[in-house]
């Protein structure tokens, strides 16, 4: 089993067009060829948005973030995500994503390969 991080990305493409990788990932979870994790600054990402305003949507999302674990930020994934920033190889919270992926050891699912390729180490997931 591979155990992989859910970025914002990912599950905003769900949100916007009903399909596409998330759909995929939940299909391998369900066959059990994959955990299925999320970042707490993946929560904070969607929170942001205009559209968790309305119940609906935060009822939708809530879902989606039932599907899979998540991983809270501690001292280690901070301190990795600090690294990262100060080698210039991420910036923000993409930061604190690749870092727990890297600690935990866990490939990263994106659609946002440009804001994680200068991180050495970091698996990305390919379905």
């Amino acid at each position: 089993m591979v155990d992989v991080i859910v970025d914002t990305s990912v599950i905003i493409e769900k949100i916007r067009t009903n399909r596409g990788l998330f759909d995929k990932l939940i299909d391998k979870a369900k066959k059990g060829k994959v955990g299925l994790y999320t970042s707490a600054v993946v929560i904070t990402e969607l929170w942001m948005g205009q559209g968790m305003k309305y119940k609906e949507s935060v009822m939708g999302v809530e879902d989606l973030l039932e599907s899979m674990r998540t991983i809270t930020i501690d001292r280690e994934i901070g301190k990795k995500a600090g690294e990262l920033i100060r080698g210039k190889q991420v910036e923000g919270f993409d930061a604190l994503i690749a870092a727990s992926a890297l600690v935990l050891k866990f490939k990263l699912a994106t659609l946002n390969v440009k804001h994680f390729k200068k991180i050495k180490g970091l698996k990305l997931y390919n379905s």
